[in-house]
């Protein structure tokens, strides 16, 4: 998924023309302070070298002064903690700015709305933070199991599209492989 958010912020900075505070365009969400951490190495690595594009992690155990410093020097894409965010939203939202996302990611999605915790600010990210915005959002989450997330998370987005990922065993690819070749869908 971030190669998705990189493009769609990139296009927003160049309209933007750049501007260093224009942002952040992006917001992504895990449960653990690990996977943020995980998530934005990787986000850095695919913004080298792009023009105006910064991140900001947003997590427990780095101090909250250095976290908002971050976000006052200006970044297009956030990766955090459902607590970190928040706290930053609700002390700080002249720096965090979620109304102005474009692109809201929620990784392991099954975890953020299992635990009550992870769930009630998962939660009010969603409904109170980023409802407030006229914005056309785009909204994605990614989970290895969804039923949790399709009874609390998804009946909430207007036309949602789902894609299932699942392994196949040989002998059901050869069989389907077959009934498409005999059906001329080859």
């Amino acid at each position: 998924f971030l190669l998705s958010v990189v493009a769609h912020c990139q296009s927003l900075s160049i309209m933007h023309e750049h501007k260093r505070r224009a942002g952040p365009y992006a917001l992504i969400l895990a449960p653990t302070r690990d996977l943020c951490v995980q998530i934005e190495s990787v986000l850095k690595r695919l913004v080298a070298g792009i023009q105006n594009m910064r991140t900001a992690l947003l997590v427990g155990g780095i101090p909250v002064a250095d976290q908002v410093y971050r976000l006052r020097e200006g970044v297009q894409i956030i990766v955090g903690t459902p607590g970190r965010v928040t706290l930053i939203a609700g002390s700080y939202p002249h720096m965090l700015r979620l109304w102005r996302m474009h692109m809201v990611v929620s990784d392991e999605a099954d975890v953020l709305f299992q635990q009550a915790g992870l769930r009630t600010q998962t939660k009010e990210i969603l409904d109170r933070h980023l409802s407030t915005s006229t914005l056309r959002r785009q909204t994605a989450s990614f989970s290895s199991s969804l039923d949790i997330t399709k009874k609390t998370y998804c009946r909430r987005l207007v036309k949602p599209i789902e894609i299932l990922v699942s392994q196949v065993n040989e002998k059901e690819e050869a069989r389907a492989l077959k009934a498409n070749c005999v059906m001329g869908r080859e």
